[in-house]
């Protein structure tokens, strides 16, 4: 059989492929950009919802805000008053570059006692987080690698502590074992959590998950537990009934909601906690997360969580349902009570908001355990 080609016919065609990919391209671009739109006027749409506001002066004080003369608060604003304000830090984990990555990998260490069986098995977590610049999942291998290895360590202590390496048990034993034996920062459920995402990750797995960059809070939970399996005993037990007495007067002063104050930010707040207190070395640190309260939507980038402010400080004050803290620079924030009844009804139709998302009703659990990334990231 014969083919006969024509030669200007088929540079035609290609030219007319070429304009046609054109084309898409452009529609693809103002889909896009549609799509951006559609998010902003959502954004925009719930902040004329809870009210428009003025911006705040920015020689605004607590002092004013004591008098009732505080300025509204704007419930969302974009990370510019966050970031310009370097100490306080809000987290974007949406994209690192190699050297981030690099850097996020040196903040990986263990204590001389943590044993040398464990510490080789984090060698590849390292080389997984930044290798995953390359291929973004090597963050999900890196964080299975991380459970496996988590109860490699936990089996290890028991066997040195028992004094015996042939006993057969479970991981669930074994976290409960650790606790009573003080072994534990964080709370038995936090650990227990570690353990469920072992069974969904490692042991039992039932469907494709992909999680990408919020592995690294769970990462720097297991390698902070890790180095706590061989810490001393008593100052962890004080460090936990300091942190149990602080968190229960944030509760308390949150109840409602609260506004933070420092020199250059000011916010409605729906959370607060202290997440760490350092007694090991004098002076002692204590690390604070706040999260202001955010627009409760759905974006083509998926739900809008909130991103903490992290404070770094070297003392604190409590008094009269107020707290002070003084950040490692000397600068002062507050924690009080909302005032002002503008500000509690913008913080009241937030919680309604927040409510009615069904998406959002963890939301607590899930701060919670994606949060000890960002304190290592000081």
């Amino acid at each position: 059989m014969l083919y006969l080609f024509d030669m200007k016919s088929m540079i035609k065609e290609n030219e007319n492929l070429k304009i046609r990919e054109d084309v898409i391209k452009i529609k693809e671009n103002d889909l896009q950009d549609t799509i951006q739109s559609i998010d902003k006027r959502k954004e925009c749409i719930y902040k004329k919802h809870i009210g428009e506001e003025k911006p705040l002066p920015s020689d605004s004080t607590l002092k004013s805000s004591s008098n009732g003369n505080n300025n509204p608060l704007k419930p969302e604003e974009t990370q510019k008053d966050i970031e310009g304000y370097n100490k306080y830090k809000k987290f974007d984990c949406s994209y690192y570059s190699l050297d981030q990555l690099k850097n996020i990998e040196k903040k990986i260490s263990f204590s001389l006692s943590v044993p040398n069986s464990v510490v080789k098995r984090f060698k590849v977590v390292k080389k997984l987080i930044i290798y995953s610049c390359y291929e973004y999942e090597f963050l999900d291998v890196a964080f299975e690698r991380a459970l496996s290895t988590f109860e490699l360590a936990l089996r290890e202590r028991y066997y040195e502590m028992k004094k015996t390496d042939s006993e057969k048990i479970t991981l669930c034993k074994l976290i409960d074992w650790a606790d009573s034996k003080g072994l534990f920062e964080e709370s038995k459920d936090k650990i227990h959590l570690l353990r469920k995402f072992r069974n969904s990750f490692v042991g039992h797995v039932k469907r494709y998950s992909l999680l990408g960059f919020m592995t690294l809070g769970p990462i720097f939970l297991i390698i902070n537990t890790i180095n706590g399996l061989y810490e001393n005993v008593d100052l962890k037990k004080l460090r936990k009934q300091e942190i149990q007495k602080m968190n229960m007067r944030l509760e308390n002063i949150l109840e409602n909601g609260a506004i933070f104050q420092s020199e250059n930010i000011k916010k409605i707040i729906f959370k607060g906690k202290q997440i760490s207190f350092n007694n090991k070395n004098v002076p002692y640190k204590y690390h604070f997360a706040f999260y202001p309260i955010f627009a409760p939507i759905e974006t083509n980038k998926g739900m809008n969580l909130p991103n903490p402010i992290i404070i770094s400080a070297n003392s604190y004050d409590f008094k009269n349902d107020i707290l002070t803290i003084n950040d490692i620079d000397g600068e002062e924030v507050k924690i009080t009570r909302i005032l002002k009844k503008e500000n509690q009804v913008k913080y009241d139709n937030w919680r309604k908001d927040l409510e009615l998302n069904e998406s959002l009703k963890d939301i607590n659990e899930k701060i919670d355990i994606f949060i000890n990334y960002n304190i290592y990231m000081q």
